[in-house]
Protein backbone atom coordinates (compact mmCIF):
# COMPACT_ATOMS: atom_id res chain seq x y z
CA UNK A 1 0.00 0.00 0.00
CA UNK A 2 1.73 3.14 -1.20
CA UNK A 3 -1.23 5.38 -1.86
CA UNK A 4 -0.76 9.12 -1.96
CA UNK A 5 -2.93 11.11 0.42
CA UNK A 6 -3.85 14.76 0.77
CA UNK A 7 -4.69 16.52 3.99
CA UNK A 8 -7.19 19.36 4.28
CA UNK A 9 -7.66 21.59 7.33
CA UNK A 10 -10.95 23.41 7.94
CA UNK A 11 -10.75 27.01 9.15
CA UNK A 12 -13.58 29.48 9.55
CA UNK A 13 -13.33 33.28 9.50
CA UNK A 14 -15.71 36.06 10.46
CA UNK A 15 -16.56 39.08 8.31
CA UNK A 16 -13.50 40.91 9.62
CA UNK A 17 -11.16 38.10 8.56
CA UNK A 18 -10.54 36.84 12.09
CA UNK A 19 -10.39 33.10 12.58
CA UNK A 20 -13.34 31.66 14.52
CA UNK A 21 -12.11 28.72 16.56
CA UNK A 22 -15.27 27.50 18.31
CA UNK A 23 -16.71 25.87 15.18
CA UNK A 24 -16.41 22.13 14.66
CA UNK A 25 -15.82 21.35 10.97
CA UNK A 26 -17.91 18.66 9.30
CA UNK A 27 -16.49 17.02 6.17
CA UNK A 28 -18.46 15.24 3.47
CA UNK A 29 -16.76 13.40 0.61
CA UNK A 30 -18.87 13.08 -2.55
CA UNK A 31 -18.02 10.74 -5.42
CA UNK A 32 -19.16 7.45 -6.89
CA UNK A 33 -16.02 5.60 -5.78
CA UNK A 34 -15.97 6.64 -2.12
CA UNK A 35 -15.50 3.00 -1.11
CA UNK A 36 -12.03 3.17 -2.75
CA UNK A 37 -10.92 6.24 -0.80
CA UNK A 38 -8.92 5.96 2.40
CA UNK A 39 -10.45 8.69 4.57
CA UNK A 40 -9.12 9.69 7.97
CA UNK A 41 -10.83 12.43 9.97
CA UNK A 42 -8.95 14.20 12.73
CA UNK A 43 -9.37 17.33 14.83
CA UNK A 44 -10.21 20.09 12.35
CA UNK A 45 -9.14 18.22 9.25
CA UNK A 46 -9.44 15.29 6.93
CA UNK A 47 -6.88 13.17 5.10
CA UNK A 48 -7.92 11.44 1.88
CA UNK A 49 -5.92 8.86 -0.02
CA UNK A 50 -6.44 6.25 -2.69
CA UNK A 51 -4.38 3.23 -3.62
CA UNK A 52 -5.76 2.38 -7.05
CA UNK A 53 -4.23 3.52 -10.37
CA UNK A 54 -7.61 3.19 -12.11
CA UNK A 55 -8.76 6.43 -10.51
CA UNK A 56 -6.01 8.76 -11.74
CA UNK A 57 -7.60 11.83 -13.39
CA UNK A 58 -10.90 11.22 -11.59
CA UNK A 59 -12.44 13.99 -9.47
CA UNK A 60 -14.16 13.96 -6.12
CA UNK A 61 -15.70 16.70 -4.03
CA UNK A 62 -15.10 17.51 -0.42
CA UNK A 63 -17.61 19.74 1.32
CA UNK A 64 -16.70 21.59 4.49
CA UNK A 65 -19.51 22.84 6.69
CA UNK A 66 -20.23 23.63 10.31
CA UNK A 67 -21.32 20.54 12.22
CA UNK A 68 -23.79 22.81 14.04
CA UNK A 69 -26.49 23.44 11.46
CA UNK A 70 -27.78 26.35 13.53
CA UNK A 71 -25.06 28.67 12.24
CA UNK A 72 -25.30 30.78 9.11
CA UNK A 73 -22.07 29.39 7.66
CA UNK A 74 -22.46 28.27 4.07
CA UNK A 75 -20.80 24.99 3.09
CA UNK A 76 -17.61 25.32 1.08
CA UNK A 77 -16.96 22.85 -1.75
CA UNK A 78 -13.60 21.90 -3.20
CA UNK A 79 -13.15 19.77 -6.30
CA UNK A 80 -10.11 17.51 -5.95
CA UNK A 81 -8.46 15.76 -8.90
CA UNK A 82 -6.52 12.56 -8.34
CA UNK A 83 -3.23 13.20 -10.08
CA UNK A 84 -0.84 10.41 -9.24
CA UNK A 85 -0.10 7.64 -6.82
CA UNK A 86 3.35 7.76 -5.26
Amino acid sequence: SGGDSKTFIGKFYDDMGNEVTNIVPYWDVVCDFSDKLIVERFDGGISIGIDDDDYIDEDFKIILSDSNNESDILPSTLLVKIESLL
